[in-house]
């Protein structure tokens, strides 16, 4: 039986399995060690993951990304209003006031949606091992309310987990950073070493001050974001391209669902590039909107500018007084 760590993230997902000697993040049915956290719906029909995402460039209307952080949220939270028109399906008002994903006809509450992830993930490890899970550790984000949390188990209880266990996000981090550096690190635990851990994801920001020994980590403090992150950077982006697509070749996007998500699938790969390429990069598309292919390029200071408010916030996150600081030390031991 087969003992998993999992990380569903707002856009991908990882396994990993705890074995002797170490833990290992196995890829799953397309050999990629990141599965896509999309789930599409349609008739009798689903799917999760790469196939998910295969069927999102078809019909972005049948499928829903980004769903995570509606966990445990009301329809009018200020954060579901915010990511409207942004996960694909319609965002819709449930009778319990909560936010569902509605997808020809049919309503679809979070927790079904990541039940649906879990059933994945199920499969993913059935193929790679021949056996069933035992026990599996989530990771969520420091941030996610008791609800939130709730509606992890929960979904995992929908999906036929025998055990599921939730661990932070920024303890996880602290816990493979001290296993990693056991060589470097002090056997005294009252002289820890002092490190920021600091985790963009692509709807929140999250960091923590830990103190590391050989044996030890101390979760200190928390702090977090959820106003910026990787698809917060996309949206900046993604916004300026749009105008200069419309300038240069007179077309309209705006209403445009496939054209965007073909747009949004070249701008996170244009931005990926930036990273290791300061010189202007080109984004050549093929029949974006109306047989027109598009040839635009964008370079990373004019990125940066984009995402001022965005690096604002990161930047805040980090100097601001923890809004969710842990009541107590949180110590993990190995």
């Amino acid at each position: 039986m087969a003992v998993v760590g999992l990380d569903i993230g707002d856009h991908s997902t990882y396994i990993s399995l705890a074995r002797q000697g170490g833990v290992d993040t196995i890829a799953n049915d397309y050999t990629q060690r990141a599965t896509p956290t999309i789930v599409a719906l349609g008739g009798r029909q689903r799917f999760m993951g790469v196939s998910a995402e295969n069927q999102r460039n078809l019909t972005v209307k049948n499928t829903v990304s980004y769903f995570k952080n509606f966990l445990g949220r009301k329809f009018k939270d200020e954060y579901v209003q915010r990511k409207i028109g942004q996960v694909g399906a319609e965002v819709v008002e449930l009778q319990n006031e909560q936010p569902g994903f509605r997808v020809q006809g049919e309503d679809y509450r979070p927790e079904q949606l990541l039940a649906m992830m879990f059933t994945k993930v199920r499969d993913i490890v059935r193929q790679d091992q021949g056996e069933e899970i035992a026990t599996c550790v989530v990771s969520v984000p420091v941030y996610f309310t008791e609800t939130q949390r709730s509606a992890v188990l929960d979904a995992g209880k929908v999906a036929g987990l025998p055990i599921v266990q939730l661990m932070n996000d920024t303890s996880a981090l602290a816990l493979a950073y001290g296993k990693t550096k056991t060589e470097e690190l002090e056997e005294d635990e009252a002289k820890p070493r002092y490190v920021v851990l600091v985790d963009v994801g692509a709807s929140g920001v999250q960091s923590s001050l830990v103190g590391v020994s050989k044996r030890k980590a101390t979760v200190l403090g928390t702090s977090w974001s959820n106003s910026t992150g990787g698809s917060s950077l996309d949206a900046a982006l993604r916004a300026h391209i749009v105008a200069e697509i419309e300038k240069k070749y007179k077309v309209k996007l705006e209403g445009n669902s496939k054209a965007l998500n073909k747009l949004g699938i070249a701008v996170e790969k244009v931005k990926k590039q930036m990273s290791a390429n300061s010189n202007k990069l080109p984004m050549q598309i093929d029949s974006l909107v109306e047989d027109t292919d598009v040839n635009v390029s964008v370079d990373r200071a004019t990125f940066e500018q984009l995402a001022q408010q965005q690096l604002e916030e990161v930047r805040s996150c980090l100097l601001r007084r923890p809004p969710c600081a842990e009541s107590s030390s949180t110590a993990l031991s190995w």
